[in-house]
């Protein structure tokens, strides 16, 4: 989705966001899969059932996609330019947002990809939520959004 628009394998950014995006996944996928398959398994599973939330999954994808097609469009034809250290903090910032992604699972065991209430289900007010109340998508955005536009969209990296 990222190499093909850039025509070239050799983009390190991409690399680089490649790592940051699916080595944080994979170690809470196994995280889970210990911890607590249950909501692993919730996770996965479930599929939105009401047609407003469909579009907004779709949606959200289709801008997933889209932006791996601009990063790699962006690297192409050298559209733009970004000093080190601003891949720096875009980088951490997304390991942030994992953090808080994990620590959201961690306080929430009721957490689904749906929205739904469970049986014995309770507000949760601490942790995360007792600072952001949707601080699973918050964590999304400053992790993900917040990194691929700051930095990984981007061809060249001054030395600066």
């Amino acid at each position: 989705m990222i190499f093909l628009p850039a025509g070239d394998f050799v983009y390190p950014n991409a690399w680089l966001f490649m790592a940051l995006l699916f080595v944080p996944m994979l170690i809470l996928g196994v995280w889970l899969y210990v911890a607590n398959p249950a909501l692993l398994a919730s996770r996965i599973k479930n599929k939105e059932q009401r047609k407003e939330q469909k579009h907004v999954v779709a949606l959200s994808g289709i801008i997933f996609i889209s932006v791996f097609v601009l990063c790699g469009l962006d690297y192409r034809y050298d559209w733009s330019e970004v000093p080190r250290w601003l891949v720096c903090v875009a980088s951490i910032l997304l390991l942030v947002g994992y953090v808080m992604y994990a620590e959201v699972m961690r306080e929430n065991a009721y957490l689904s990809r749906t929205i739904e209430v469970q049986e014995g289900q309770k507000l949760i007010a601490t942790g995360m939520y007792a600072v952001v109340r949707h601080s699973i998508g918050f964590g999304i955005i400053m992790g993900v959004v917040v990194d691929v536009f700051l930095s990984f969209c981007y061809r060249k990296t001054y030395t600066e």
